[in-house]
């Protein structure tokens, strides 16, 4: 959460963050399928309870926040919310989780529910007609052609998007947004380019650059 008030601080448009889920059935924000790397303690997020996993340290004393806890903030500061269903096999039930929390909060109009799985995107279509999915696209996809659950934004790795510059003309005619993600490498040129592309949105671990690079 210090994390995201940080970029609040900064004057983000969103944040973007990564969904598990826990044995009691739990929204959590967490970017590995295990708590191993991130905190200090072991095991499978799926086979810990709520309160065991924020019983553990995720850095400088944070707890591991809650799909809840990012929602209220982001509904609090007015900002979009980028949630990433991560690995949804392994939850099931996990779409109407977060969709019933964006509902009640009356907050679907201002997230994107992404994943790279497209059954989980299917799921979500199925339960939310309203909903904005982003349908993920890896290292492998050169094309965003596949159009999964009537995604209204396609998100392509930045890389792809620069090494086939014509993927975005491509979900523009699909009437498509296009926000792009980083793996690894970013630099100032990397986001000029993007931008020159006509990309909606780029998806960045450093806000602070990429605006001063943009001039936002």
């Amino acid at each position: 959460m210090a994390a995201f008030r940080n970029a609040l601080s900064i004057g983000v448009d969103g944040f973007e963050f990564d969904v598990q889920m826990t044995m009691d059935g739990e929204p959590v924000i967490l970017h590995d399928e295990t708590v191993d790397r991130t905190t200090n303690g072991r095991g499978a997020v799926r086979e810990l309870t709520l309160a065991e996993i924020r019983a553990l340290d995720a850095g400088r004393g944070e707890p591991v926040p809650t799909f809840q806890e990012a929602l209220d903030l982001a509904k609090s500061a007015g900002v979009w919310m980028l949630a990433e269903l991560k690995s949804p096999s392994l939850y099931p039930g996990i779409e109407a989780k977060v969709l019933k929390a964006l509902e009640a909060a009356n907050y679907l109009e201002r997230t994107l529910i992404m994943s790279f799985d497209w059954k989980s995107l299917a799921k979500v279509r199925a339960l939310s007609a309203a909903a904005n999915i982003g349908a993920l696209y890896d290292e492998k996809m050169l094309t965003v052609s596949a159009v999964p659950a009537g995604a209204q934004y396609a998100c392509p790795l930045a890389y792809l998007a620069l090494l086939n510059p014509f993927m975005t003309g491509q979900a523009h005619r699909q009437g498509r947004q296009v926000f792009t993600w980083f793996w690894g490498y970013e630099s100032p040129w990397l986001y000029l380019a993007l931008r020159a592309l006509g990309v909606d949105g780029i998806i960045a671990d450093d806000p602070i650059v990429v605006k001063r690079t943009l001039g936002r």
